[in-house]
């Protein structure tokens, strides 16, 4: 089994480097709209968003960890079970040895793609963070269905470069937006939330940047209004 604790100093480096490169301006791959030292201005808030996905992670891993034993000793279990006084003499110890290290290739394996997948999740939330804070209107679905060898969604591969609305926001409590054919962000899983999901948020701060039909009356006056101030 891989050694528990070289794990964990490994996802703690991990995370602390996207964390890293996330607030020195990684952020702006999702949030083009801003400056490069916004992430700064809420280092706070994104701070404990990552101490939150890093005790998440650490749950993970050990119940991962529990898994792997089980199916490892389930297993050898199997094997010897089926050993009977005939062939006692003919079984094969290389064999046991060949399941067990399987079993321990498969736990590596299995660690390898949650460390992957919960990196995600943690960009993914701290994306959500800056988000919220900055008062972003809506996000652009961006699903990463033409990387080769990704076994992607099908329904989120119909999701993909979708604008989806998000509630709660200055503009929807103004009156200035209302949902597009693409509908509110809330009736689906937010990007990335599923397993091994590696679908985004690229989203929009402006009612410039809004599909017309996400506008309303008082959206478009407030558009024009701005644009003669300009």
């Amino acid at each position: 089994m891989p050694d528990p604790q070289s794990i964990r100093q490994s996802a703690i480096k991990r995370f602390r480097s996207i964390f890293s490169n996330f607030i020195r301006g990684g952020f702006l791959k999702y949030h083009k709209d801003l400056k490069k030292d916004s992430a700064l201005r809420v280092k706070d808030k994104l701070q404990n968003e990552f101490d939150k996905r890093l005790t998440a992670l650490s749950a993970v891993r050990e119940f991962q960890n529990s898994d792997a034993i089980e199916k490892m000793l389930r297993s050898f279990s199997g094997w010897a079970t089926s050993i009977t006084p005939e062939t006692k003499e003919q079984a094969d110890v290389h064999r046991a040895i060949k399941i067990i290290f399987s079993s321990m290739k498969q736990a590596a394996n299995d660690q390898r793609d949650t460390l992957r997948d919960q990196g995600h999740k943690l960009e993914n939330a701290l994306s959500g963070v800056v988000a919220k804070e900055f008062g972003a209107l809506a996000g652009v679905w961006h699903s990463r269905w033409r990387e080769e060898g990704y076994k992607f969604r099908a329904a989120h591969k119909q999701l993909d470069e979708k604008i989806f609305l998000f509630s709660n926001t200055w503009a929807t409590k103004h009156g200035m937006v209302k949902p597009g054919v693409d509908g509110w962000a809330h009736d689906h899983d937010a990007p990335g939330m599923l397993p091994n999901c590696k679908c985004s948020f690229r989203y929009i701060y402006s009612l410039k940047d809004l599909p017309e039909d996400m506008l309303t009356v008082r959206g478009k006056q407030a558009l024009a209004a701005e644009s003669i101030m300009v």
